[in-house]
């Protein structure tokens, strides 16, 4: 469970430092990461440098407040969409819901390390 930090965080560290995080290696010797960082889009690194100006554990727990407030943004769109009644208990009750779903389980757990 190490994609947040060698996958979202230290690419985008390396961006700030003004390394290549694709020159895997030079990528290795500079940052505690497992492994290279694969050939994602350069949106990705783009998307995730906000959490690079932060320390490791502070974008950690950033990155997984982020995606937690997405899941119960994700509930309540679909309570209203579906035209539900929208409650506290009813957007946590479906956040936990699709927090059980595998995509979602997935997501979550790449915050968490």
């Amino acid at each position: 469970l190490h994609d947040f930090r060698d996958v979202l965080y230290y690419p985008a560290v390396a961006v700030l430092d003004g390394r290549n995080p694709y020159d895997a290696a030079t990528f290795l010797e500079a940052y505690p990461v497992a492994r290279p960082f694969a050939p994602y889009a350069p949106t990705t690194l783009l998307l995730h440098l906000p959490f690079g100006l932060l320390p490791y554990r502070v974008a950690e727990w950033a990155h997984f407040g982020l995606n937690t407030g997405l899941i119960l943004l994700l509930a309540f769109v679909c309570l209203r969409a579906c035209n539900l009644p929208i409650t506290v208990s009813a957007v946590f009750g479906l956040g936990a819901l699709i927090l059980l779903s595998r995509p979602a389980h997935m997501t979550a757990m790449r915050s968490a390390t």
